[in-house]
């Protein structure tokens, strides 16, 4: 995705109150990385002990990365359409 996930990631971030920079954001990113391709809510339940912060996170991920798609930030994977 070519940092897609992370940059949707920092929208996220900011709507479910995480701080702009320091350990915790850090954390957080780090986490974000080592949990790739789960579920996006679990991964914010886990991150926010709160659970309207957590979804106002994954609805602010969702949002982020559809845009992201909608802008042309991603390119289908060389003979996939075709595999299909």
């Amino acid at each position: 995705d070519d940092g897609l996930v992370i940059e949707a990631f920092e929208v996220a971030a900011e709507a479910g109150g995480l701080p702009d920079s320091g350990p915790e954001r850090e954390h957080a990113r780090q986490y974000v990385l080592d949990t790739m391709g789960q579920s996006k809510i679990t991964v914010f339940r886990a991150l926010f002990d709160d659970e309207t912060a957590a979804q106002r996170a994954n609805a602010a991920f969702e949002d982020a990365y559809a845009s992201l798609i909608a802008a042309g930030r991603a390119e289908p994977i060389a003979g996939a359409a075709e595999a299909l």
